[in-house]
């Protein structure tokens, strides 16, 4: 529902560089004509990348059913297009790597936004063409493990 505000943001201010995608937190407010809209978007925005897309398992209540059609059917668009891609990932960092190792990827590779996956699985991941970036509150102590 933000991407027209996205757009107009990004047309307003040179600076801003537009990302479009379907959070899976934001799955259930998809219309029937997601995907093409999604496509317009895209396709229209010079520039514009894709995401934040993914998968999560931690948030309460939140229906993990579609997630993966979703996820994998906007990574194809990305791949397709060789967008930067931003994803979203909480909880799901196993099944998120065999989407990733199994399906198409963008060449240029993708972020996995905010990551807080397992030590173990940075060298698999960046393997696959990961970048990765992490939010400012890891440097606090408690957040050693991260």
């Amino acid at each position: 529902g933000d991407w027209p505000a996205v757009l107009d943001l990004a047309r307003r201010h040179p600076f801003v560089l537009p990302s479009f995608g379907c959070h899976p937190w934001y799955l259930h407010e998809r219309t029937p004509r997601w995907r093409e809209s999604l496509e317009h978007f895209i396709d229209s925005t010079p520039g514009a990348a894709l995401g934040e897309i993914g998968l999560d398992r931690w948030k309460p209540d939140l229906p993990y059913d579609g997630q993966e059609e979703a996820f994998s059917w906007q990574l194809r668009l990305g791949t397709e297009r060789n967008l930067a891609v931003s994803i979203h990932c909480l909880r799901a960092w196993g099944r998120l790597f065999d989407l990733l190792r199994d399906g198409p990827r963008p060449v240029r590779g993708f972020l996995l936004h905010a990551y807080g996956g397992p030590v173990e699985m940075v060298e698999p991941l960046a393997g696959l063409g990961a970048y990765f970036s992490f939010p400012g509150y890891y440097l606090h102590p408690r957040k050693q493990r991260q």
